[in-house]
């Protein structure tokens, strides 16, 4: 994990089920990988449990509330990317409450209206989810090679495509951002199993 946060930074997020009666509570820490950002609002010490908000950008509509583990995000290490944690903006230093960091994604009610120009979108100004943008092909160029492991065998990414390791017969053609996205998640999982 890069910036790992300090003892002293993490006695300052509030205790497990301390802000379960709060409407719009504050969020003290923010850590990301990739398209995925996890934004803590309470800790338990002992497990290092955190309770808090959860995005995937590239599914904004997923964005939960949920547990996640202080462990796991260090652990997380895919093709040498690392869990960072923000030093600039979400501190310790500078609580936001959740409202304002659902703002800076552009939630409105669970649906994405994010800005981001690197997305094809349609008419509406929606993501376009059947064509793999710019972004995606960039993601879809480092993740060239790896391995994923079904129980139907070991599939490789080659090109737009996850084919079966043994045969070279297509298991799945990748045609968006959200399949790579899917591909990169399984990645990182079977990575930190490993």
């Amino acid at each position: 994990m890069i910036n790992k946060p300090t003892k002293t930074q993490l006695s300052k997020i509030p205790k497990l089920r301390s802000q379960e009666n709060e409407s719009d509570p504050k969020v003290y820490m923010k850590f990301f990988l990739a398209n995925m950002t996890w934004y803590p609002i309470e800790y338990d010490k002992k497990s290092q449990q955190f309770f808090g908000w959860v995005i995937n950008d590239n599914m904004p509509q997923g964005a939960e509330l949920g547990y996640f583990s202080l462990r796991e995000l260090k652990a997380i290490n895919v093709r040498g990317m690392e869990v960072d944690r923000e030093i600039h903006g979400i501190t310790p230093y500078a609580p936001k409450r959740l409202s304002q960091v659902k703002r800076m994604h552009n939630i409105n009610h669970g649906v994405s209206q994010e800005g981001q120009n690197e997305y094809y979108r349609d008419s509406n100004n929606k993501i376009d989810d059947t064509r793999v943008s710019p972004y995606g092909d960039r993601m879809l160029n480092s993740i060239q090679g790896q391995t994923l492991h079904f129980s139907d065998g070991n599939v490789v990414v080659r090109g737009e495509k996850l084919v079966f390791e043994k045969t070279g017969k297509v298991f799945s053609e990748i045609k968006s951002d959200r399949a790579i996205n899917k591909i990169m998640f399984k990645l990182m999982w079977v990575k930190n199993e490993n």
